[in-house]
């Protein structure tokens, strides 16, 4: 991961402790399903946080697709790229 991924996977991990409400080590292939545990709910609640911290939008369907942290962590990269050239 370069720079700019770390710090999105950093700023991911410590919202995801926040939501699951537990000390837990992450690693970019942590598995938000099975390793952690969280459900769809959850999910939705961790995606409006990082859309406000990110300032970006992240559909759904997108989401569902991300299962471990670096799927997430490309999903918030791709989608800040793309603010930038919508800009």
């Amino acid at each position: 991961m370069n720079n700019t991924q770390e710090d999105v996977f950093q700023t991911i991990s410590k919202i995801i402790i926040e939501q699951i409400d537990e000390e837990v080590t992450l690693t970019p292939e942590t598995n938000i399903y099975d390793d952690l545990a969280v459900d769809s709910i959850e999910l939705v609640e961790i995606s409006v946080k990082l859309e406000k911290i990110f300032a970006v939008s992240l559909p759904f369907s997108e989401l569902r697709n991300c299962i471990t942290l670096l799927d997430l962590v490309n999903a918030i990269t791709r989608a800040k790229q793309e603010n930038k050239i919508d800009a």
